[in-house]
């Protein structure tokens, strides 16, 4: 990231290689640059598969993501989202996140409980601020905790879909940036006096970083692009 947005910006750069060389040897010699790393303490593990449905309940009238458009795939077009809920501690509430499949700009919001209700509301109101161009489709977990995708629909003007129980790999894109936001809230961590001022910490955190993947732009630039030439 470093590498990549400093030759996009023109600027003095080296490449990565040069960066973690200087990371390993600083680690040879005693220094602990290395724990900055977002992997440092992280260890790859199988996840034994688990049988479809398995303790959850049916939510009633979904459409699966099989019916979702195939240009949804293809990320070519603005305005196709994949939503989430990131739990904190026991009884400390909850993030919402909402992220845009083309620029991966991220949508962000809190709820106190898992209820469908509330998490429904929030989702509203995150989305009233993503302006009409912007806002056609979005992918859901499978949790009880949107089982107000009709509702949601109604207020928003959303296509809502759902991703498959325990595949969460149909929403890559969300799970990636949940992932960013567990590097400042690991697993365990309270929401509880998480307010305005957080949320929009996290904000800048995930749509103002720079992206491979958008070479090197941040989401943020990459849908105010958006937006500006919308008609």
């Amino acid at each position: 990231m470093i590498s990549g947005r400093a030759r996009l910006e023109g600027r003095a750069w080296v490449c990565k290689e040069t960066i973690y060389t200087y990371i390993y040897a600083d680690a040879k010699a005693g220094g602990d640059v290395w724990r900055t790393l977002p992997r440092a303490h992280r260890k790859r593990r199988r996840r034994c598969p688990r049988q479809d449905m398995r303790g959850r309940g049916k939510i009633p009238n979904q459409r699966m993501i099989d019916t979702r458009p195939a240009e949804v795939e293809t990320r070519t077009t603005v305005g196709h989202w994949e939503g989430d809920l990131i739990c904190g501690a026991p009884r400390s509430g909850n993030l919402v996140t909402a992220v845009e499949r083309h620029s991966r700009f991220t949508l962000l919001g809190r709820t106190d409980t898992k209820e469908a209700g509330e998490v429904t509301a929030v989702l509203s109101a995150m989305f009233h601020e993503v302006p009409n161009a912007a806002r056609v489709g979005v992918t859901l977990d499978n949790g009880k905790e949107f089982a107000g995708h009709e509702e949601l629909a109604r207020r928003t003007g959303l296509d809502v879909f759902f991703a498959r129980p325990y595949h969460a790999w149909e929403r890559g894109t969300n799970e990636n940036t949940n992932g960013l936001i567990r590097r400042l809230y690991p697993k365990g961590s309270s929401f509880a006096t998480l307010g305005e001022r957080a949320l929009q910490q996290i904000d800048r955190y995930v749509n103002d970083r720079p992206r491979k993947c958008l070479g090197w732009k941040t989401p943020r630039e990459v849908m105010t692009a958006f937006l500006a030439a919308a008609p």
